[in-house]
């Protein structure tokens, strides 16, 4: 059985995010980019960001300031981890096309973004205006989870730094998040390349890396989570907790 987790769907699914394909533009371009809208949207959802950002210099030639250009940018810039000129973009696209029914998911993507920039709590602003507006339910649903997972104390621990755990609970719950992260990058690495990394620093590495850092097993200080691949699936464990005896 593979290890999966509610965020490693979610990195399958909305995770990287950048993979969503985009709804029609209401105004036709003028000349037929069909072909290269589907190439584009196929590099995006196989997470090629470097190839989809070629071709997206050609698409820019033809339709410089289009809607559909934007909705690229912001996709591609969040791939590539260029997170403010993602935000950028965002803005740009929100001024100049402030009633489109896209808003809702550029602002999904804008709130993903400021998250991967440590600005946490301007993230779940934008994200819990996304879930108070959006009409759509798979939408709404993903912001809630996010929502719920940003707030959550043990988790920002792990991400912006704290007090390292005093308590048996504590350690629990910090073991519990180091596990779902690296859970869910796990499972972007197996959506992206169809097999599981041989070893955990492999997540680090790629542009971006699936991770930035490997969280730290706290019952083991200074070292990361147990791993092991077993041919298409793998084992994820914490270290043993050591028991002090008098």
């Amino acid at each position: 059985m593979r290890s999966h987790s509610v965020f490693t769907s979610l990195a399958a699914g909305v995770c990287l995010l950048a993979s969503l394909a985009w709804p029609q533009t209401a105004n036709n371009p003028p000349v037929d980019t069909s072909k290269l809208t589907q190439q584009i949207l196929s590099l995006i959802k196989q997470k090629k960001w470097d190839q989809a950002h070629k071709a997206l210099e050609t698409y820019e030639k033809i339709l410089p300031d289009s809607e559909q250009t934007l909705l690229f940018q912001v996709s591609i810039y969040f791939g590539l981890d260029r997170q403010e000129e993602c935000q950028e973009r965002v803005q740009y696209y929100l001024k100049k096309f402030p009633s489109s029914p896209n808003c809702d998911q550029v602002l999904y993507f804008y709130g993903n973004s400021l998250f991967r920039t440590d600005q946490v709590a301007e993230a779940i602003a934008y994200l819990t205006e996304v879930d108070r507006t959006t009409m759509d339910p798979q939408l709404k649903k993903n912001c809630e989870i996010l929502i719920r997972y940003w707030s959550r104390p043990e988790k920002l621990g792990i991400e912006l730094g704290g007090e390292p755990p005093k308590t048996s609970r504590e350690m629990e719950q910090i073991k519990d998040c180091g596990l779902r992260f690296l859970r869910m990058a796990l499972g972007d690495y197996f959506h992206e390349k169809g097999e599981y990394p041989d070893k955990l620093e492999q997540l680090l590495e790629g542009h971006p890396a699936f991770l930035r850092r490997l969280p730290e097993d706290p019952y083991a200080p200074g070292k990361t989570f147990i791993y092991q691949k077993e041919g298409d699936s793998y084992r994820l464990e914490a270290h043993p907790a050591v028991v002090n005896k008098p």
